[in-house]
């Protein structure tokens, strides 16, 4: 005979079992969405963030700095810094400081609270002291409403005739003082003086030989460098040839021209120019050669082969080549300055003469440029070197 009751115990107890795990189930459902929609949140702030980051960087490249200079000495654990003016400084925010004798050394950031027209005041973070005269930099914070802020750290060093930047950007969500999310981009780029360069050459560039060059490559083609040539500096190959007369010289083709040059020939020969000085301008027509040959043969200045290819197989030249065809270098020849070429250039060397040597010499370039009224270019080509984020 059935036992009805034991069989509603029964029935009971895995209805409530049932509920039980409904209920288990319910709050597994619960804690995965919510943990879901955690992790969405938290991804979210850090895309906010890294655009944030980017945006700093995109400031640092693009706009001035807000910058002044120390118009006293700063010492460590200052609460005031005293400055030429604080007038284009956001307040509260956070500074910069780096020594002008010494733009390479080391580089500090402080935070304020308040200003006066010539002073940060409520000031901590300051952990080496600073001269006057030195530079005060603002890094932020710049706020994007609705999303957070960000702050940009700029850098700069010296290398040669070209200028190292580096940004150190931080992006914070929802803000600077109470993050839920950050993020940090390094971003290294160089700007490099158009006339910065050994060679810069608008075709390929082909170093061969036993040639010894000092200085940095610029080329819109390749670089090539093969045999046991040398090549001590950069080589940025494939980059547009960015020199003109106009931001090399200060002087269209015209101006200089009507200088006019201390020298001017046409299908001039070796000899002619021997020994000379200044600007001098050799017009050649199309596809023919000028050619520089012998061991004891001369010149500086300014050298402007117009129309025609440069073939240097031995002598002397400081300052600035300017070829409008092709050059090739060989030899025993030796050149101390920079060398601009429109079309492609060959530097090699050969047994019977010996090895050409290039150094890039920014002295050399300046007095060349000096002798025609002009200064030093202050054109760039800016490339980045690097990008990372954390």
């Amino acid at each position: 005979m059935i036992d009805f009751k034991k069989r509603r115990g029964i029935v009971l107890i895995i209805s409530l079992l049932i509920t039980v795990l409904i209920f288990m189930g319910s709050l597994v459902y619960l804690w995965i969405t919510a943990t879901e929609k955690g992790l969405a949140r938290k991804d979210y702030w850090q895309k906010q963030a890294f655009w944030l980051a980017e945006a700093g960087i995109e400031r640092a490249r693009n706009e001035p700095e807000i910058a002044t200079t120390l118009n006293a000495s700063l010492a460590i654990n200052a609460e005031t810094v005293t400055v030429v003016s604080t007038a284009d400084f956001p307040s509260p925010g956070s500074a910069s400081v780096y020594s002008a004798s010494d733009p390479n050394g080391d580089i500090i950031s402080f935070n304020y609270t308040g200003k006066t027209p010539t002073t940060f005041t409520g000031v901590t973070g300051v952990t080496i002291a600073f001269s006057s005269g030195d530079y005060v930099t603002y890094i932020g914070p710049f706020t994007v409403p609705g999303i957070g802020q960000y702050i940009v750290i700029r850098t700069q060093e010296t290398e040669g005739p070209h200028i190292k930047l580096t940004f150190n950007s931080h992006g914070y969500v929802p803000s600077r003082t109470s993050p839920k999310a950050q993020k940090e981009i390094i971003v290294v780029i160089k700007k490099y003086n158009l006339a910065g360069f050994a060679i810069s050459s608008q075709g390929n560039l082909n170093i061969t030989g036993n040639t010894a060059i000092s200085g940095d490559l610029l080329s819109s083609g390749n670089i090539d460098v093969t045999g046991s040539a040398i090549v001590d500096g950069e080589k940025i190959d494939n980059t547009s040839f960015s020199a003109t007369f106009d931001n090399i010289f200060g002087k269209t083709r015209a101006e200089l021209l009507d200088r006019p040059p201390d020298y001017s020939k046409t299908d001039a020969s070796s000899a002619d120019v021997d020994k000379k000085s200044g600007l001098t301008w050799i017009t050649f027509s199309e596809n023919t050669e000028f050619k520089i040959e012998g061991a004891t043969w001369s010149a500086s200045g300014i050298l402007v082969v117009d129309g025609g290819n440069l073939k240097m197989t031995g002598g002397t030249f400081d300052g600035i080549i300017w070829v409008t065809g092709t050059l090739s270098i060989a030899g025993g020849a030796t050149i101390n300055g920079t060398i601009f070429v429109e079309s492609g250039a060959t530097v090699q060397s050969t047994e019977v003469y010996g090895n050409p040597g290039i150094t890039y010499d920014k002295a050399q370039i300046v007095a060349a440029l000096t002798d025609i009224g002009a200064s030093f270019p202050t054109e760039t080509i800016t490339k980045t070197i690097s990008w990372r984020d954390f």
